[in-house]
């Protein structure tokens, strides 16, 4: 379509040239906005002055051709010039109205809005705690103490028929990693995407930093790093240079530049690929530096979308401890499916499933949730006797259950209700390991894969 209009836009003025000519110097002025126009009558131009042998130039810049004209070569220009500028302010209106299937689309009278030229910051929304309780028993409360560096209210995006993400209302705090756990389809990637302005919401938004996503978003991207989930690297660039010119473009300085660049090449083991282009590096290699462009320069937003993915173990361990390591001072929004990585980063596990938020809080509150208990672990020894360990841990917790029974090791779970005879139990346990073999112990919750499931 856009290139079927492309050939009418330059055919069209083809028919209408002689027309135009035979009309006033103010019609065709005006019929210049059209610059296929405009080239036509100053082709005609310099054709008037080649006929006459002077030919177009410096001199005769601002003079019509033959008395029979009134418009000079200059003139042309001059409003070919004014044509580009009104044609690329057209772009970035139809851009900013109508962004297509990426970004975030203004109402058409924007222009003439007071928020637009002049965006008030630190917009407070309605208290979260009052959204959630009405979608679940099962968030936890609040923290008081702590500053919300991203507030989402009631964020919702439909894709035709299929809701993607429903009524998400959440908080994120300064100086904590907060994680969006769920399956593939959950809604993690549409929340970041609409967070990061790469689409719009359907309804509901978000304020980062006290601007609204739906009309702040270039302000927004200031202080915001991203890692996508795929890897956005130019193979004309090494390492070094891509690290360099995000942390520069995020307004650090040279100094703090070099500084942050050394540590996170280091941390990371991409110091021997610093002067590498990305084509040469692996899979895991890519993430880490999409993690570290993220981090760095003054970002104190920083969304990361599955940033482990691809990475082997001792790789993702080491993204972790930079992770925690950078948090300070930082709001962190990280999705990811592995239970484990959502275990050991989150200060607060946001669970999503089917677009919804199913539960919020801390680790350790989810597992007292939703979990099925503690979880005993015994080490055997040589002499391991079983059924006595069974019938010793059931006298003082009588609805306890075997949940495994390996060569190494027995696992049984202790329901959290019977949490007051643990201490009796386990110095029983301590003072009787040697007579019926047990080697060693250790009691923990459940796992995030328990609350998950």
């Amino acid at each position: 379509k856009a290139s079927i209009v492309g050939v009418l836009i330059w055919l069209v003025p083809l028919v209408i040239f002689p027309i135009i000519f035979e009309k006033s110097t103010s019609e065709q002025l005006a019929a210049s906005l059209w610059s296929t126009i405009a080239l036509g009558i100053g082709v005609k131009t310099i054709w008037g002055f080649e006929r006459v042998g002077e030919g177009a130039n410096w001199q005769n810049l601002f003079t019509p051709a033959s008395a029979e004209e009134s418009t000079s070569l200059g003139i042309v220009l001059l409003i070919l010039l004014f044509d580009t500028i009104l044609y690329l302010c057209i772009a970035i209106y139809i851009e900013t109205v109508s962004p297509g299937e990426f970004g975030v689309r203004h109402p058409w009278n924007f222009l003439c809005k007071k928020s637009y030229w002049r965006p008030q910051p630190h917009r407070e929304l309605d208290d979260v705690r009052a959204i959630q309780r009405t979608k679940s028993g099962f968030v936890e409360s609040e923290p008081k103490d702590l500053k919300v560096g991203v507030q989402i209210r009631s964020l919702t995006k439909i894709f035709g028929s299929t809701t993607a993400v429903h009524e998400l209302s959440l908080n994120i705090y300064e100086n904590q990693i907060t994680v969006l756990l769920g399956h593939n389809g959950a809604g993690k990637t549409t929340t970041i995407s609409m967070l990061t302005g790469m689409i719009s919401p359907t309804s509901g938004t978000a304020v980062i930093g006290g601007y609204d996503i739906r009309r702040d978003m270039k302000l927004i991207r200031r202080r915001m790093g991203i890692c996508p989930q795929n890897n956005i690297l130019y193979d004309g660039m090494t390492v070094y240079e891509h690290l360099y010119f995000y942390s520069r473009m995020r307004g650090a300085s040279r100094k703090e530049t070099k500084a942050e660049l050394k540590k996170f090449l280091k941390d990371m083991d991409l110091i021997d690929k610093k002067d590498s282009r990305p084509s040469s590096l692996s899979g895991g290699m890519k993430r880490k530096l999409s993690v570290c462009i993220a981090l760095c320069g003054n970002s104190n937003i920083v969304m990361l979308d599955e940033p482990t993915s691809g990475m082997d173990p001792s790789a993702r361990r080491k993204l972790w401890d930079l992770l925690l390591k950078n948090r300070s001072g930082k709001t962190i929004l990280l999705t990811t499916h592995f239970m484990d990585e959502a275990d050991v980063l989150g200060d607060r596990i946001a669970i999503m499933a089917e677009g919804e938020l199913k539960c919020c809080g801390s680790s350790f509150f989810l597992k007292k949730k939703y979990g099925s208990g503690y979880i005993l672990t015994i080490d055997k020894g040589p002499r391991c006797d079983v059924p006595k360990i069974t019938s010793l841990l059931k006298s003082f917790v009588p609805d306890i259950e075997m949940t495994s029974n390996s060569d190494s090791e027995v696992t049984y779970t202790l329901p959290e209700n019977r949490v007051s005879s643990f201490e009796a139990m386990l110095k029983q346990l301590e003072s009787q390991s040697s007579s019926i073999g047990v080697q060693s112990y250790g009691i923990s919750l459940s796992t995030m894969e328990d609350v998950f499931m």
